[in-house]
């Protein structure tokens, strides 16, 4: 079972490994560059299921993670 974008600790430095669910939602994040392969940092999650923040290479965004969108990912130890 893979781990989830949802269930790490803030502060993580993770590889997302594959996006599935809202096709529009995941060509958002596509477009953004947040795509299989990329290196990333959770920086913040909001409460109550509010946006988290990632950074990655020189960007950073902010974004509401969908209910319908699953982002797995390869925690780096």
């Amino acid at each position: 079972m893979s781990e989830t974008l949802r269930n790490i600790p803030i502060g993580t430095t993770a590889i997302l490994t594959s996006l599935e669910g809202n096709p529009d939602f995941i060509r958002r994040l596509n477009e953004m560059g947040f795509l299989p392969g990329t290196k990333f940092k959770l920086l913040r999650r909001a409460p109550f299921g509010g946006p988290v923040e990632v950074s990655y290479g020189h960007t950073r965004i902010a974004f509401r993670p969908d209910a319908s969108v699953t982002i797995h990912i390869h925690v780096l130890a």
